[in-house]
């Protein structure tokens, strides 16, 4: 296509207005621990939908009982929401003493959103991985996590129920490069490397990773949706995902 007939081709779309965006959000899984009455179940914070919601998008909660292709058509964009710990023989190493207590998300998450993050990956679909979203999606390129931050890195700032500052090495989502905010942490665990293709974009004092990049997939390791940088964060990925009515 000849160059002005490519100028005018856009110069047109941009007179038709985006509608709503239909957001697809991967819920927790659980076996029984967190919600102890039911043996199998799925559970998704309410904050998730509220925000996207208010920021121009139709949130809708993707279960594995769906056919990935079916969740391809009805979606533009896709959300990981947290989660407990991921297991580590996903990047290849064995569960610390330390953390044989504590819940891990189950692998039927991992395993399934695996796949979901395949044909993510071929069709170009935006993802927003959120905390253990983060994390999974990291792992999914090759990265690897600490395990636990107090222990490879004890002189951390506090990342368990805390809150502290994060600084933006690079524009992700609407937050600028130098940008600094103070967010809401609930995270024992962080990327220890980056995912093949990544790229962080945000840290905390201690170095620990805040936010990564690849493309048109990012990583949030805070819960903007719980503090000021989320509805920055959201409407710029929902924006992203907006498709336009022609």
């Amino acid at each position: 296509m000849p160059l002005i007939q490519k100028i005018k081709k856009i110069q047109n779309l941009a007179k038709y207005p985006r509608r709503r965006p239909v957001i697809g959000i991967v819920p927790s899984f659980d076996e029984a621990k967190v919600l102890p009455m039911s043996p199998r179940s799925l559970y998704l914070r309410r904050s998730y939908t509220e925000t996207l919601a208010s920021v121009g998008a139709i949130p809708f909660v993707i279960l594995p009982d769906m056919k990935i292709a079916d969740i391809m058509q009805i979606c533009e964009g896709i959300v990981l929401s947290g989660g407990e710990d991921l297991n580590p023989s996903f990047y290849h190493e064995k569960l610390i003493e330390e953390n044989k207590s504590l819940l891990r998300e189950p692998d039927e998450r991992y395993v399934w959103q695996r796949e979901l993050l395949e044909v993510c990956e071929a069709k170009k679909m935006p993802v927003l991985g959120i905390c253990y979203g983060m994390q999974s999606l990291n792992v999914y390129f090759g990265g690897m996590l600490h395990q636990d931050i107090t222990i490879d890195m004890p002189d951390n700032v506090g990342h368990v129920l805390s809150s502290h500052e994060i600084q933006f090495s690079s524009p992700m989502l609407g937050l600028e490069e130098g940008s600094r905010y103070m967010i809401n942490s609930r995270h024992h665990q962080a990327v220890k490397k980056l995912g093949d293709g990544f790229a962080a974009c945000a840290t905390a004092p201690d170095g620990v990773v805040e936010a990564i990049q690849r493309g048109t997939m990012y990583g949030i390791q805070w819960h903007p949706e719980s503090d000021e940088t989320g509805a920055i964060i959201y409407r710029s990925f929902v924006e992203l995902c907006a498709p336009r009515v022609v």
